[in-house]
């Protein structure tokens, strides 16, 4: 179910990562999980949806084009199904990856965790005039009050300090429009999009949602801006709670280059490999392995490594991925499978989590063709100079031999 004024989120992957976000985001101000999916009816992130309430599916193309579905969190690890999902997502949702999920994960529980804190001053506010005066002067984060069709009137120093403002007369001299570039990142005039922000929180009680905003000096930085409305001598007014998120934004985008560069290196390796599972289930596949191959993505990530390597139903009897499942420890093998027309030299070494289970194992292939045929001819090369090094001593010896009859045959000549 979709709902209007929080970022709505799709969770693809019923495992241990999907139940964990569940748990995260189902009572997460600002985020609304609008569904979870997964084939496995059985899943753990399903279960826990249909307890809580949350709709399920075992197709995300049942969510996937609903207006308002912000960002989509693959926990499945299938590079197949993040592939599809970043190719047929509409353009303004986002894709977060299992792998590059869980920083995320980390950064909204921080979220929370201060939110809840927030929350909880702006009771105790409340509760005494004075103690309201004493937090909104000391608090961190930029606090301001703001009359909707008038503009500020109220700010913290945290808020002065935020805006880069002399005092706080020269920050309620600007509106909020004016603290703001003129367009925000959807393309809205700021001007505009701000007053519709303010029309939520004062229509629902309270509005949070991320903002670019301006600095006097011009500067712009994202935020999160919770809108609250309150009452001040009998007239409704918005605190508006802003925190720059530069930081955040920059581990996010850390983050997403780190997974870049990873996968930069892994496809320039130059020799075929790929990552599979404990089943034998490719997960991943370098360019190498794809070029080797004659192949896409498409073709071989979620398949069995011997049905796309050897073209069978059952594993290669001599595959080394056997012995490592015995003993989980790295092997190596000749490989000459009449089907590849090559040589290959296979090493499989295993994937261990942290209790010890086998989870998968990492597969490289290097084509020893050519270095055979050296070899072969080497050692046919090498057999051709025995036979001729047999026959040379066996010349000299018939020589010596010759000689010697010669010098009887002189003596015999001198004695007549």
């Amino acid at each position: 179910m979709i709902k209007e004024g929080k970022t709505n989120i799709l969770i693809v992957g019923g495992g241990k990562g999907g139940a964990t976000l569940v748990e995260l985001f189902h009572n997460a101000v600002g985020i609304n999980i609008m569904g979870v999916v997964d084939i496995d009816p059985e899943a753990p992130a399903i279960k826990l949806a249909k307890k809580l309430g949350i709709e399920i599916s075992s197709n995300y193309k049942d969510f996937l084009f609903k207006n308002g579905l912000n960002e989509v969190v693959n926990t499945t690890g299938s590079e197949k199904v993040q592939e599809d999902l970043l190719k047929i997502k509409p353009a303004s949702v986002e894709i977060i990856s299992g792998h590059s999920a869980k920083l995320f994960w980390d950064i909204i529980d921080e979220r929370e965790k201060s939110r809840d804190d927030l929350l909880l001053r702006e009771k105790e506010l409340k509760e005494s005039e004075a103690k309201y005066k004493t937090l909104y002067d000391s608090s961190r984060d930029a606090i301001m009050l703001t009359i909707p069709e008038k503009g500020f009137f109220s700010g913290n120093l945290a808020t002065i300090k935020l805006f880069g403002c002399k005092d706080e007369k020269e920050f309620i001299n600007n509106t909020p429009a004016d603290m703001s570039p003129e367009y925000q990142p959807d393309g809205k005039l700021s001007s505009i999009k701000s007053q519709e922000m303010m029309a939520i929180a004062m229509e629902k009680g309270s509005h949070f949602f991320e903002w670019t905003h301006k600095k006097v000096d011009g500067s712009e930085f994202p935020a999160t801006v919770l809108l609250t409305r309150m009452e001040l001598g009998g007239k409704k007014i918005l605190q508006a709670t802003v925190r720059d998120i530069t930081d955040e934004k920059q581990i996010l985008y850390k983050m997403k280059r780190t997974a870049d560069e990873w996968e930069k290196t892994f496809n320039s390796i130059s020799d075929p490999l790929f990552i599979t599972n404990e089943s034998s289930v490719i997960l991943k596949a370098n360019k190498a392995f794809m070029d080797f191959m004659g192949m896409q993505p498409r073709d071989v990530i979620g398949k069995k490594c011997y049905e796309v390597v050897h073209k069978t139903d059952a594993p290669w009897p001599e595959c080394p991925f056997i012995e490592l499942k015995k003993d989980k420890l790295p092997h190596t093998r000749e490989l000459n499978d009449p089907k590849i027309g090559k040589t290959l030299l296979i090493t499989v070494s295993p994937l261990i989590d942290d209790s010890g289970k086998l989870i998968g194992a990492v597969q490289i292939a290097k084509d020893i063709t050519e270095r055979e045929k050296l070899e072969s001819e080497l050692k046919k090369h090498v057999k051709e100079l025995e036979v001729f090094f047999k026959a040379s001593v066996g010349r000299e010896k018939r020589i010596v031999e010759l000689k010697e009859e010669i010098k009887k045959l002189k003596q015999e000549l001198g004695r007549v």
